[in-house]
């Protein structure tokens, strides 16, 4: 049995594009919390900022700034064209932890726009 304050994190080779929906910014905001418990780890910062930018680049909307709700695998197609409250929710939080946690300014410009 592991210890309470161990943690693994494992990556696929689609950079832990783990679900096509919301739940992606979900688990951003989940690996900020753990940033934040233990501290700028080298695997941790890898998987955060390779969520941050799938999700930035594959369910945000510059152009009417909000996030999409579901994307392809590759995040190459919007499966879901509409943007909904729900989806806008966890992006906002998910970019404004990140960038509290990993100090981008780019994911706190999109968090306030959004």
């Amino acid at each position: 049995m592991q210890p309470a304050t161990s943690f693994v994190i494992t990556t696929d080779t689609n950079h832990c594009v783990i679900t096509t929906n919301h739940h992606q910014a979900r688990h951003l905001t989940s690996l900020c919390l753990m940033a934040e418990h233990f501290g700028l780890q080298p695997k941790i910062v890898e998987v955060a900022t390779a969520m941050y930018n799938f999700v930035r680049d594959s369910f945000y909307d510059s152009a009417t700034q909000a996030f999409f709700y579901i994307v392809s695998p590759d995040g190459s197609e919007k499966l879901e064209p509409g943007k909904q409250l729900y989806a806008n929710m966890h992006g906002v939080a998910a970019f404004a932890y990140y960038g509290r946690v990993f100090g981008s300014e780019e994911a706190l410009q999109i968090a306030v726009a959004v």
